[in-house]
């Protein structure tokens, strides 16, 4: 019977990106590519991809992540 369960690894869910859900954990793939976010309830990361969406839809350069880009 124990045989035929899968174990899988457990989540640490401060490893998550507050915005899409996904592993910031090394081996995820966006380990390097993180920022820590932190706020009054929980401290977790964003990964690289939710960061330049949040700067580019308010504005922001996407690429440079900046409010007055350059690199244009």
């Amino acid at each position: 019977m124990l045989e035929d369960m899968t174990i899988s690894p457990a989540v640490d869910l401060a490893e998550l990106c507050d915005e899409c859900g996904e592993s910031t954990a090394f081996g995820s793939g966006k380990f390097v590519n993180r920022y820590p976010v932190s706020n009054d309830e929980y401290e977790c990361y964003r990964c690289d991809e939710c960061d330049s969406k949040l700067y580019s839809d308010n504005g922001g350069c996407g690429v440079c992540k900046s409010w007055e880009c350059e690199c244009e």
